[in-house]
């Protein structure tokens, strides 16, 4: 991305505070909802070498809707940015 869309730039400090309420939340369609926004922020991360990227656990985790609607550039870039990992 050439530039950073204001939800991500306001959202990201608080990533670990999503994360931390998306484990103590019971399974449901809200926490479904909030792995998709999880995942969203967390395409902003550096990768870890050998590790499943967080943008791609969280979508897995997520609501499994059409990403399509989130824009161009949330479907292709987990897969593209950690074609190298083997599952």
């Amino acid at each position: 991305m050439t530039s950073v869309p204001k939800p991500l730039k306001f959202l990201r400090p608080h990533l670990q505070t999503l994360k931390d309420t998306y484990a103590k939340l019971k399974p449901g369609e809200n926490k479904k909802l909030l792995a998709d926004i999880i995942s969203l922020l967390a395409m902003t991360d550096a990768p870890i070498d050998d590790a499943m990227p967080e943008s791609l656990k969280y979508r897995l985790l997520g609501s499994n809707e059409d990403i399509g609607t989130w824009g161009h550039e949330v479907g292709p870039q987990p897969v593209l940015s950690h074609s190298d990992l083997a599952f």
